[in-house]
């Protein structure tokens, strides 16, 4: 696995977490890119670059949370 491949997983891990601890607390809808990128301390074209949209991050998010934490549920 190449360095590029570790930092976008290790960055996917960050903001997975950060968006399930958000739209725990508030909800999908009132969850934002915006706050979830400062939440896990990336920038938001980060989220969209990973993910594509905020829909694709909540997929990845819950086959991240249901797949028991596995990296390759991520993408």
């Amino acid at each position: 696995m190449s360095l590029r491949e570790v930092r976008n997983r290790a960055a996917q891990r960050l903001v997975t977490e950060a968006a399930f601890e958000l739209m725990l607390e508030r909800g999908y809808a009132a969850t934002t890119m915006t706050a979830i990128a400062d939440h896990a301390g990336v920038a938001e074209r980060t989220l969209y670059n990973l993910f594509g949209s905020k829909a694709g991050l909540m997929l990845a998010t819950l086959r991240d949370r249901t797949a028991g934490g596995d990296d390759e549920s991520l993408m």
